[in-house]
């Protein structure tokens, strides 16, 4: 998920670097956590992670599922 709540961590939190570029308003981070949400609850998209910021959250996903790559 990609949140703006910078002041509560997350051990796999990822700063967004380019996240005026990405449409976002204001500096968010990547919470990287396993959860299922209806996509009803989906209101709208934000934006999009540019290619740099996509390349951490790719290399980061295993740290976020250890159990299922084992």
């Amino acid at each position: 998920m990609i949140t703006s709540a910078t002041h509560s961590d997350w051990y796999l939190d990822m700063p967004i670097v380019d996240w005026d570029r990405a449409g976002l308003r204001k500096p968010c981070v990547v919470r990287l956590k396993v959860f299922t949400l209806d996509n009803g609850l989906i209101v709208e998209r934000s934006g999009h992670l540019s290619d740099g910021d996509k390349g951490y959250v790719i290399e980061a996903v295993p740290a976020a599922l250890p159990a299922i790559l084992i």
